[in-house]
């Protein structure tokens, strides 16, 4: 299991990175930290994997303080930063073998490992082509290849999603599912529509913990209580009309809000009767629907 427990993490001018950050990863699943630019999600993955100290709190992984046995956890411990730090000029088979010295991995144990990973990342025709050439999704892929070495208990996955093609992104979530079958893993993103591929969320906002749980539980808190408003100027209505709700999120030529106390569907019955909206309904939610409904914010 990986814990957070009340970690904070202050830099120099006072900027708070985060602020009380408390949940528990459980063992061989995903467990998800969402959350926008700034939200804290790479000062959490770097102290998960003891390469940055928290001003307060301790994070525990496999049991194993990292603020007191950091290089012990980094034994057991693979990490995945989110800008791309491997040699470029360097081939892939070359980037495998170096994280395999730093780890001890040599002889036999080496080459099964490394042609084991390559066939499952589906590089393996790639081995001798140098990182620096590779395209986005695969330089993410050798990242992850070289993270994997060591054969850890735990993973941690930082932004792994970010800058990489759609598609890329699917295979690399697959895999990372098959991985989650031996191992316990973190992953943070920006992307909500991500949010599939967890078996737990955390979502974090402001360096603090505004929700944590299922998908399906995060979204459910949101409750019946969001409706989508369809007309032709979404932008427009939203500024007129953004006193009567708690969130609003705009999706092309509609909006999905959260009424204030105080204010229902039938508030907006005057822009009805006027055409200028076409409707309002209930609407179940999605992940990012949630995240702006529990973080009070609007996204437009």
């Amino acid at each position: 299991m990986i814990r957070a427990d009340g970690l904070s993490k202050v830099f120099p001018g006072g900027v708070k990175a985060l602020d009380g950050v408390s949940f528990e990863a459980r063992d061989n699943a995903v467990t998800g930290v969402l959350g926008p630019d700034g939200a804290g999600k790479t000062t959490l993955c770097r102290i998960l994997a003891c390469v940055m100290a928290p001003t307060g709190g301790d994070a525990f992984v496999g049991g194993l303080s990292c603020l007191r046995e950091g290089e012990k956890v980094k034994g057991i411990m693979g990490y995945m930063p989110r800008d791309y730090g491997l040699y470029p000029d360097l081939t892939v088979s070359e980037n495998m073998d170096f994280y395999a010295d730093l780890f001890g991995v040599f002889g036999a144990e080496r080459r099964k490992r490394k042609d084991m990973i390559l066939s499952a990342v589906r590089m393996d025709r790639f081995a001798d082509r140098r990182s620096g050439l590779l395209s986005g999704g695969m330089r993410q892929k050798l990242q992850l290849s070289c993270a994997l070495m060591h054969s850890p208990k735990y993973l941690v996955l930082d932004e792994p999603g970010y800058g990489v093609d759609p598609v890329s992104r699917r295979d690399f979530w697959a895999l990372v599912s098959e991985i989650s079958r031996e191992s316990t893993v973190l992953a943070s993103t920006s992307y909500m529509d991500e949010s599939r591929h967890f078996s737990e969320v955390v979502i974090l906002n402001g360096g603090r913990v505004a929700a944590a749980g299922t998908p399906d539980s995060i979204i459910d808190s949101v409750g019946g209580g969001m409706f989508a408003v369809v007309c032709g100027d979404p932008g427009g209505v939203s500024k007129r009309t953004g006193h009567m709700f708690r969130s609003v999120n705009l999706y092309g030529d509609r909006m999905h809000v959260v009424f204030r106390e105080g204010f229902s569907e039938e508030s907006l019955s005057a822009l009805v009767d006027s055409g200028e909206i076409r409707s309002v309904s209930p609407v179940r939610p999605s992940m990012e629907d949630a995240f702006i409904s529990l973080t009070g914010g609007t996204r437009r």
